[in-house]
């Protein structure tokens, strides 16, 4: 039946009709053959039956009614005799044609035989009709009335009787063969005629179920399958093969099934992969956000002690403004030098403790650096993960793509000014070592001072132009203080925009992973089949 249910639904249909139509039409063929057998067989005893019956009553109403006129001839007179026998030979003549009509009529056996011995009568009964006819016109009326009555007439008018009789029992039978037949014919024809119909009816229910089924129960399982796709189950499919409309219905609904299947699939994948991203991208917001409080920290470390080397830098140029006037009171006073010298050497050594002090600010100033260096590449790497997360996020990671890249920024930033800041500690290092070695050097000249006093004059123009190098090197690190001070201030609005990137960004994952929990939570609705 896979070649029924592959046919188009109105070829099913059209197919279906014409079934029916070729039932109805055989049904009305085979009526029309039984009513033509029953006219055939009602043709057969109106003409041959019927007819003959009505032909064999014309002759002898005919040989009756000529007996009688042969009889008027007796109460007539003699000119009126011609007239009467003239109307008594047009009844023999009416029966001749009787005879003549029966002939006509299809005989059965027994008729054809029965037929000569009425002909026979019939002939000889007119021969002797005749005779007695012309006894009356010759006025000899008692010889007529004797072969009427009881003579020759009578003897041959009894044998065309009783063929006659004959014949008509005969007919009468044939008549009443013919009935049976006819009942018969119409009995077997209306059982037929009835079981006909009945097979028709029932090719036709039976027709009728099967294209019903094959239309209705496809289209129970699409309902079935579009019900269940409605309420969110997506497990079943109708598996329909046909090829006719309702199949390619089912087949569409089919696919439309497998096509939620893989968007429901892959939407819940997308949504698992959404919510891990985001907790990476907040686990990696807090590393940044620590990684900034501890850039913070590392730049309020640095603030303070630029402070404390600003100080001190200062201080070192007070003095060396003091040894500077120290020294010009030397040159005046040559001859108390060895008092101003003591003086002298007094100064340095502060300038050679500050120095010291400013040396040892600038070793920890760099070690600070290292430190907020390796927070920078540090916050970098932090920053290059949260953009490759937001990436694998898709466009619902967009945004964090755009944070991650300003945070990895300044943390460009930060290395880089860090990197001026090194530059900048290592140059104020050089020229603290050697301002330090000044200061020794101007130590040594004053000791030699005391020790060869006669030099003093020379010793303290020396030290004079020492401590101008060493007035130039503080207004130099002065300078250079500053900027160093202005980049750890730089290094720390960074460090703030950093904290308040990362804190955006920590907010947008947290909603980020509420809008994926609400995803897989929408998802989870639809139920699929196992794996």
């Amino acid at each position: 039946m896979m070649w029924f249910a592959n046919m188009k639904t109105g070829t099913k249909l059209i197919s279906s009709f014409s079934v029916l139509a070729v039932i109805v039409a055989v049904v009305g063929l085979f009526g029309l053959m039984n009513l033509s057998k029953i006219n055939e067989s009602l043709d057969d005893m109106y003409m041959n039956q019927l007819m003959a019956v009505q032909s064999l009553e014309q002759i002898d109403g005919a040989i009756q009614e000529a007996r009688h006129e042969l009889r008027k001839i007796y109460m007539v007179t003699e000119k009126e005799r011609a007239g009467v026998r003239d109307g008594a030979l047009k009844l023999l003549d009416d029966a001749d044609k009787g005879l003549q009509r029966f002939r006509q009529t299809e005989l059965s056996a027994a008729s054809a035989d029965e037929l000569p011995v009425l002909e026979k009568a019939l002939a000889e009964y007119r021969t002797i009709y005749l005779k007695a006819a012309q006894e009356g016109l010759d006025n000899n009326l008692e010889r007529m009335l004797e072969m009427i009555d009881g003579g020759e007439i009578g003897t041959v008018r009894t044998r065309m009787l009783d063929s006659l009789d004959r014949l008509r029992q005969i007919n009468n039978n044939e008549a009443q063969h013919a009935r049976n037949d006819g009942v018969e014919l119409y009995t077997d024809s209306r059982n037929l005629t009835i079981g006909v119909i009945i097979g028709a009816v029932f090719l036709s229910g039976l027709l009728g179920l099967i294209i019903s089924r094959a239309i209705s129960n496809p289209l129970k399982k699409v309902m079935v399958i579009v019900g269940d796709v409605a309420g969110g189950d997506l497990r079943r499919t109708s598996d329909i093969q046909s090829k006719d409309e309702i199949g390619q219905l089912a087949q569409a609904v089919d696919s439309m099934v497998l096509s939620l299947r893989g968007i429901v699939a892959a939407i819940l994948a997308n949504a698992q992969n959404v919510a891990a991203s985001a907790q990476q991208i907040s686990a990696s917001s807090e590393e940044i956000a620590g990684g900034s409080a501890n850039q913070a920290e590392a730049a309020q470390s640095i603030s303070e002690l630029f402070k404390e080397l600003s100080a001190a830098i200062h201080s070192v140029a007070a003095n060396t403004e003091q040894t500077s006037e120290l020294a010009e009171e030397s040159i005046r006073l040559a001859m108390e030098g060895r008092d101003v010298i003591q003086s002298s050497m007094t100064s340095m050594e502060a300038v050679s403790t500050q120095m010291a002090k400013l040396e040892d600010d600038s070793h920890k100033i760099g070690e600070i650096l290292d430190v907020i260096e390796d927070i920078a590449d540090q916050t970098n790497l932090l920053a290059l993960n949260a953009a490759i997360e937001a990436a694998r996020a898709g466009d619902q990671g967009r945004g964090f793509a755009v944070v991650a890249d300003e945070v990895r920024k300044l943390a460009e930033r930060s290395r880089e000014a860090t990197k001026q800041i090194t530059g900048i500690i290592r140059v104020m290092q050089d020229n603290t070592r050697q301002s330090v070695a000044t200061v020794q050097e101007s130590g040594n000249f004053s000791k030699q001072s005391g020790n060869s006093f006669h030099h003093i004059s020379k010793m303290v123009n020396d030290a004079g132009a020492k401590i101008s190098e060493i007035a130039a090197a503080s207004e130099e690190q002065a300078a250079q203080s500053a900027n160093v001070l202005h980049a750890v201030e730089n290094i720390s609005a960074a460090t703030e925009e950093g904290a308040a990137a990362s804190q955006e960004m920590a907010a947008t994952a947290q909603s980020l992973s509420l809008l994926a929990d609400e995803l897989q939570k929408a998802v989870i609705w639809f139920k699929m089949p196992a794996a």
